[in-house]
């Protein structure tokens, strides 16, 4: 079978199994669209979104690495909240 098919299948399945972040799955779906060439642009142009609306958060292995005030700082900004107290 086509390797990014399979990886792209393996991505949806940890996602449903709850094992996945979806905002990283999208990230990484986004970055196989040159491979994915079948799935309908529209598809593609959403994960791709979300790809973008997520960009600069400290998101899986790399927000382990990010000062915990600001990780909850960045999250909230990009939410849109200020400086609210927000658990991340």
């Amino acid at each position: 079978m086509n390797e990014p098919i399979e990886r792209a299948r393996q991505i949806a399945k940890k996602v449903l199994a709850g094992e996945y972040d979806p905002l990283l799955a999208c990230r990484e779906i986004a970055m196989m669209k040159e491979d994915l060439t079948f799935v309908p642009e529209d598809v593609m142009t959403g994960f791709g979104a979300i790809d973008s609306e997520v960009g600069g958060l400290p998101l899986g292995p790399e927000g382990a690495y990010w000062d915990e005030e600001a990780r909850v700082k960045r999250i909230s900004e990009r939410r849109g909240i200020g400086n609210r107290s927000v658990r991340a």
